[in-house]
């Protein structure tokens, strides 16, 4: 008798065992239970990297060799950051974030949903502010 409905269940339901889910698919069948090993992924050589990325290498290179500094934070990335880049050269501070957290509505968030986006810093502040105040919206990772 189902319980719910009160209608007898047809005998070939009583006492039925079951198999856990693991083993069975949609049309009642045991699943297949192959445990071959998993194909190896293979991992490509290095490649070089684009012009663009090389020019900026290059850059930051020759910061490097007039006595700027490229360091990470010394505290290391924090959980919503992706890359964190900081430029010292002649009194100077760059910083160069790829982050993800929710921005307010006049930096193309709404203040709920997380959006990666590039995250820019100049100290001293310049004379003519950045565009969108720093951040330019990039698309998510796939």
């Amino acid at each position: 008798m189902n319980p719910w409905t009160g209608t007898k269940l047809p005998e070939n339901t009583v006492n039925t065992p079951i198999a856990p889910a693991a083993t069975q698919n949609a049309a009642n069948k045991p699943a297949n239970t192959n445990t071959a090993p998993a194909e190896t992924p293979t991992v490509s050589a290095p490649q070089a990297p684009s012009p663009k990325v090389q020019e900026a290498l290059d850059a930051l290179n020759e910061i490097k060799a007039d006595g700027g500094t490229v360091a990470a934070p010394k505290g290391g990335l924090k959980p919503s950051e992706e890359v964190n880049i900081i430029v010292e050269y002649k009194g100077d501070i760059l910083k160069i974030r790829v982050e993800t957290h929710p921005l307010s509505p006049n930096l193309g968030g709404d203040y709920v949903t997380p959006i990666r986006h590039l995250n820019v810093d100049l100290t001293p502040t310049p004379t003519i502010p950045l565009p969108n105040n720093g951040h330019i919206i990039l698309p998510p990772l796939k």
